[in-house]
C-alpha cells in the first residue's frame, strides 16, 4: 500500500471511490497523542460525503470514530471473499433558508 502524509503528522493509504465514499485502511500518526489523526478524521469529513474506515483494529481509533458519528456496518469485500467491518459516516447536508 501506498502510504503518505495525507494531513500535517499523518500517513495513511486514502482511496477515493466516487459515490461509494472515500475509504481509509490505514492510518498512522507521525506523534501519537497529539491530535493530528482527529484532525484529519474531521478534514476527510469537511471534504467528502461519505467516509470508511475498513477493518479497524485499535481501540482508540475505534472510539475516536464513535465520538464524531461513525457507524459499523459490515460490507462484502470480494478480494477477502468475506463481509469485513467497516466504520461510516455520511455528512448530512444542512439545508438553509436564506
Amino acid at each position: 500500500m501506498n502510504m503518505r502524509e495525507v494531513y500535517p503528522g499523518v500517513l495513511a493509504g486514502v482511496f477515493d471511490q466516487g459515490k461509494e465514499g472515500v475509504y481509509v485502511p490505514v492510518v498512522i500518526s507521525k506523534q501519537p497523542g497529539c491530535g493530528n489523526v482527529g484532525r484529519f478524521i474531521e478534514h476527510l469529513l469537511g471534504e467528502h460525503k461519505v467516509v470508511k474506515f475498513p477493518n479497524v483494529i485499535n481501540p482508540q481509533l475505534q472510539q475516536m470514530l464513535m465520538r464524531r458519528g461513525f457507524k459499523l456496518t459490515y460490507e462484502y469485500a470480494e478480494v477477502y471473499g468475506e463481509y469485513v467491518d467497516v466504520w461510516v459516516r455520511e455528512v448530512e447536508e444542512v439545508l438553509r433558508d436564506e
